[in-house]
């Protein structure tokens, strides 16, 4: 029960710096395996390995655009590695499916996710966007976007702690996606496409849609 749990295990030390902004954990962590060694009076150096599943595990934090709750999924971690698979997931009004992925946040400082059918809530993202240090700056100047942006699959490759622009690997294959924005003319529909974000540049490719009445 981490209600219960992760209050605790703050209060050992044993959460890592870079996991301090969560601030809530709730739900349950079915732990099928698990094994600690360190020592006794300093938990911030234990070691942890651990395997088990997720049942309505819901994270607040200030990083994430909205409140992550996992509806299912498998996990196995081991010291600063944390792996899943099979994971369902809704982030604020968006929804992520068929989710495997990996975090570690030691030396390699990495968050790496690959999902299945995947619906953005895009202002939700983009008031997300515009508050993060490294994109604002990118997009205050752009109206705001509204609408629903779907996708058949994502991938990502990100550092975990505030990753430059330059840093973040993305890429998509696009399935209906419904856009708003006073920048458009029109309503945009895409309806079939990729996009990728790699080396600051956003590349749109083999897309098909309607664009208001165009």
């Amino acid at each position: 029960h981490m209600a219960e749990i992760f209050p605790w295990l703050k209060s050992l030390g044993t959460i890592p710096k870079e996991l301090k902004d969560i601030r809530t954990v709730n739900g349950l962590i079915h732990i099928d395996r698990v094994t600690l060694a360190g020592p006794l009076l300093h938990p911030e150096k234990w070691k942890i390995q651990s395997r088990g599943k997720f049942e309505q595990l819901g994270i607040h934090s200030k990083k994430l655009p909205g409140p992550l709750q996992i509806l299912r999924g498998q996990f196995a971690s081991q010291d600063t590695r944390l792996g899943v698979n099979d994971m369902e997931a809704t982030i604020g009004e968006s929804t992520l499916s068929n989710i495997t992925g990996g975090i570690d946040w030691g030396d390699a400082d990495r968050i790496t996710i690959v999902s299945g059918s995947t619906s953005l809530r895009v202002n939700e993202l983009n008031t997300w966007l515009k508050k993060h240090k490294y994109t604002r700056g990118y997009l205050k100047k752009l109206p705001p976007l509204s609408g629903t942006l779907g996708l058949k699959s994502l991938k990502l490759n990100s550092p975990l702690q505030s990753p430059k622009f330059e840093q973040i690997r993305f890429s998509a294959e696009f399935d209906t996606s419904n856009l708003k924005s006073k920048l458009f003319p029109g309503p945009l529909r895409i309806d079939r496409g990729k996009i990728g974000l790699a080396d600051e540049r956003l590349v749109l490719t083999d897309c098909n849609g309607t664009f208001g009445k165009s």
